[in-house]
């Protein structure tokens, strides 16, 4: 059951934080936290072409940040200040093919994304106003309702990318623990992430042992046989989620916290 080779493996100097895919599957951006830095840093890959845009940016803007969410060539950065109660910053806007910023909004917080544009809301003085964004400049289309913002909060992001997760006490957990003993003579912790491809099941399992976690994805064809699988990551102190992420074609995840790895599914 060893891997085959990757379409495509980048080390970064850090901890890999987050990976987040665009909607079509053609680019993705890491989160990075390196080694004794307060900041993130941020890496873009062309999943496409399986090659590394660009690595170590961050924005100007001071204090902590995060992805909000990648849409079309577009990467949404959300900021917040320092301390022990962070504030928000700022909504930034980044082209990731140039790495440009196409615009930023000050005191804007990411809600989520709808046909219309981009749903934030602002703290003002005497109440938070939800807003509809123009996605080419970051403007002020209209204001919202907070249970439009909701909505559109809701279904954004990288649905339909990321496994199902089976938790202790889904029905369906136990058949995935039987499957999963069967298949690999292992006993899983009932705690899995589930996808499910035109080609091949991929599942996300942990075994506990010394008081730790290990965690271990395994590829099957249609039919349940293993193709292959691998540790990804050891030494946990619990069981996780979103463990991996797919497009179209492709199996991405991070090994050990370090490593990118991508497979053609």
């Amino acid at each position: 059951m060893h891997p085959p080779q990757p379409a495509f493996a980048f080390k970064f100097p850090g901890t890999l934080w987050r990976v987040v895919a665009n909607p079509a599957g053609t680019l993705l951006v890491a989160e990075i936290l390196e080694e004794g830095a307060q900041r993130k840093h941020f890496a873009a890959v062309d999943l496409i072409a399986g090659k590394l845009l660009w690595q170590q940016w961050t924005p100007e803007t001071p204090g902590l940040a995060q992805a909000a969410a990648l849409h079309g060539q577009t990467l949404y950065v959300q900021t917040f200040s320092a301390g022990s109660l962070p504030q928000p910053g700022a909504l930034i806007a980044v082209d990731v093919p140039t790495r440009a910023v196409i615009w930023q909004r000050t005191g804007a917080s990411w809600s989520g994304i709808t046909e219309e544009g981009i749903t934030a809301w602002e703290l003002g003085y005497e109440r938070i106003r939800h807003v509809l964004l123009h996605p080419e400049n970051g403007l002020v289309r209209r204001e919202i309702s907070p249970a439009e913002t909701a909505v559109a909060g809701a279904s954004a992001g990288d649905s339909g990318r990321y496994p199902v997760h089976y938790a202790a006490g889904n029905p369906h957990t136990e058949s995935i623990a039987r499957f999963i003993g069967n298949r690999l003579d292992v006993t899983p912790v009932p705690a899995f992430d589930y996808a499910e491809k035109e080609n091949v099941l991929v599942i996300s399992y942990y075994l506990y042992q010394a008081n730790q976690y290990d965690n271990f994805l395994a590829v099957f064809d249609r039919k349940g046989l293993p193709l292959w699988g691998q540790k990804i990551a050891g030494a946990l102190p619990g069981t996780g989620l979103n463990t991996f992420l797919t497009t179209d074609n492709l199996l991405i995840f991070v090994q050990e916290k370090k490593q990118l790895l991508g497979y053609v599914l």
